[in-house]
């Protein structure tokens, strides 16, 4: 039998080089094909996640903002004597542009916001200087910062001490000793009335 030389060739360094090259690039569009849209769903997820925790925060402030002023009746010119901790509080609403670009803008809102903190557990007359709260409920007021009250929702008093299970107020922001104009059944809620600040790029406060 007489064997003839073969006529097929191999391929030269070149064809499997360039063979090579295009099947990396090949592979590379494949992952990146993939890549791309797993790198678009860890976004979005990012996005929605960040919405669904700024929404609570959102909740909260439209409900602050609705309430603004409630529970304090009395005039603007009053309202610093009312709270003088808080520098800014010269209204229910007051909106202060930070001096510099660096300075925060400032949003504050006064008011009695969410649920009573207490009731009133003694019925209170006219004149009356102590209002007497559950056991331990005296705890939620200090003389401080958490000493402007609502009671009955109708009138405003401030805490200058507190006697056991009752808080001893004065309706008057500078006289010690101004009672009760009204009377208040047991039961009646007792508010605390705050001082919100928001801030851009810093976190709510209460003041």
């Amino acid at each position: 039998m007489r064997i003839y030389p073969s006529t097929r060739q191999g391929f030269t360094l070149v064809e499997m080089l360039l063979s090579v090259v295009l099947s990396e690039v090949g592979v590379s569009g494949i992952l990146a094909a993939f890549t791309h849209p797993r790198r678009s769903y860890a976004t979005i997820s990012e996005v929605v996640s960040m919405q669904q925790n700024l929404r609570p925060a959102l909740e909260r402030m439209v409900r602050e903002l609705r309430m603004a002023g409630y529970g304090v009746n009395v005039p603007d010119s009053e309202v610093a004597q009312w709270f003088p901790w808080v520098a800014s509080a010269t209204s229910r609403v007051v909106i202060t542009q930070g001096a510099t670009v660096n300075d925060p803008d400032e949003l504050l809102v006064l008011g009695a916001f969410g649920a009573p903190e207490s009731l009133v557990q003694t019925t209170t007359l006219p004149g009356d200087t102590q209002i007497s709260l559950p056991a331990g409920d005296t705890a939620l007021f200090n003389t401080i910062d958490k000493r402007v009250i609502l009671v009955g929702r109708q009138e405003m008093a401030r805490v200058i001490g507190i006697s056991g299970n009752q808080l001893v107020i004065s309706t008057d922001p500078t006289v010690v000793g101004q009672g009760l104009t009204h009377g208040y059944p047991s039961g009646a809620p007792v508010e605390l009335v705050k001082a919100v600040s928001y801030r851009t790029g810093i976190n709510t406060n209460e003041v």
